[in-house]
């Protein structure tokens, strides 16, 4: 599977081994100025506001590697930031966090532990007025 990019390929993956329904490949995604290569299956961090809120950025590097170099971001933590332009005058959010050799995944969820402040929750579920209308 190949994933265009704008002017250059971004992305890459190939399947290695098949075994039932399950399979073992590898992820290739393009960063500026960085190649990140991850064997999947592979963990994929939640984080907030692209780190992982469980843990201190001078830490990242005790993760086990290469199996933890890829991030879920959800872009609407950064929707009340940094403007687009001025992110992208910064060399992107890879160079803005200083993680040139991670891969971020970007997916537009939150978890209601990021919020601020719930409003109540039970065992339906949770209720909560979203930060961003």
């Amino acid at each position: 599977v190949r994933i265009q990019g704008h002017r250059r390929e971004r992305m890459k993956f190939a399947v290695k081994a098949l075994s039932g329904r399950a399979r073992a490949g590898v992820l290739q995604v393009q960063n500026p100025g960085c190649c990140v290569s991850m064997e999947t299956p592979c963990l994929m961090l939640s984080t907030r506001k692209g780190l992982p809120h469980f843990l201190s950025p001078d830490l990242l590097s005790s993760l086990p590697s290469p199996d933890s170099h890829l991030f879920q971001v959800c872009p609407l933590h950064f929707a009340e930031g940094l403007s687009m332009q001025s992110m992208n005058n910064l060399g992107g959010l890879h160079k803005m966090l200083g993680l040139p050799e991670y891969g971020l995944g970007a997916v537009l969820r939150d978890s209601i532990i990021c919020l601020p402040e719930s409003s109540s929750t039970n065992k339906n579920g949770a209720s909560f007025e979203a930060p961003f209308d």
